[in-house]
């Protein structure tokens, strides 16, 4: 199952803005009385995205609303409760050496990548075509950490896709100034709401294929969503907006009777077991 059009109505979404309370989370290079702890530019980010997330019609459910500690098994917790279709914990970067700059994502679970590439591409795009816009390009080169692997506590939850973003790093005394500022946070939220909704996948198929094989397949695979097909039809790029915990947990690819990759999504099996393999591991 996969959400049909670009409207988040009917989405549940979990935001946890890190640290909180006892916890401040990193110290700002800048000093600033609001904004001095990474715990309060967390929270003031992830309430930005709240806001834009439930103007796209979305349910949001937070970790934390105020200056509040909240540990770790708590959190995880939550999840397991709320039962969200996505997890997305916001936090800032801190590094020993002043000059480290830039924003990452991370996941865990295999299913959780694509949305932190969808999420990291959003906010990198936003760096460098609006709030480092001025800025020449060997520094532009520099935004971008990557999407990565890392087992991050939070991320480890398995009800649905989670990823921790780091948007910045406070350590720095020029990103930390960006950071502190309300029209950059701003301008981070919106980004980090787009990539929610661009979340998806590319798909590429043999070149052996036709334009009409690569479609059927899609066809017959894809019952909601949206895509687009490359000129020579060997790339199919698949708009899944948001993936329904659950339903959708990653791919199986395979190669066909003609030597073609097909790409299918993982659901839970009809109600017959026809054509599974299932792998049982006596202890």
């Amino acid at each position: 199952k996969h959400k049909p059009s670009s409207s988040l109505s009917g989405y549940t979404i979990m935001l946890d803005p890190g640290h909180g309370g006892i916890d401040g989370g990193a110290g700002c290079a800048v000093s600033s009385t609001d904004f001095g702890q990474e715990k309060n530019i967390n929270l003031s980010i992830a309430t930005k995205v709240k806001a834009l997330l439930e103007a796209e019609g979305a349910k949001v459910v937070m970790t934390r609303t105020g200056d509040k500690w909240v540990c770790y098994a708590d959190r995880n917790a939550a999840v397991r409760k709320q039962d969200p279709d996505m997890f997305i914990a916001i936090h800032c970067d801190s590094s020993s050496t002043a000059s480290a700059m830039g924003t990452s994502a991370y996941y865990y679970r295999a299913y959780s990548q694509p949305l932190a590439k969808a999420l990291h591409q959003s906010i990198v795009a936003a760096y460098k075509s609006d709030i480092y816009a001025d800025k020449p390009d060997s520094f532009k080169n520099k935004v971008s950490r990557g999407a990565n692997f890392y087992a991050f506590r939070v991320t480890r939850v398995e009800e649905c896709p989670a990823v921790l973003i780091e948007y910045g790093f406070v350590s720095n005394t020029d990103e930390c100034q960006v950071l502190q500022n309300a029209k950059n946070r701003d301008t981070l939220a919106k980004a980090t709401v787009e990539g929610i909704k661009k979340y998806g996948v590319e798909v590429t198929f043999s070149d052996t294929a036709s334009a009409g094989e690569n479609m059927a397949f899609v066809n017959s695979v894809i019952k909601g969503g949206k895509w687009s097909v490359n000129k020579d039809a060997s790339t199919v790029t698949l708009s899944l907006e948001l993936a329904q915990k659950g339903k959708f947990y990653g791919f199986h690819c395979e190669y066909n009777e003609k030597g073609n990759l097909v790409l299918s999504f993982k659901h839970k099996p009809s109600s017959s077991l026809s054509g599974y393999t299932i792998m049982l591991d006596p202890g």
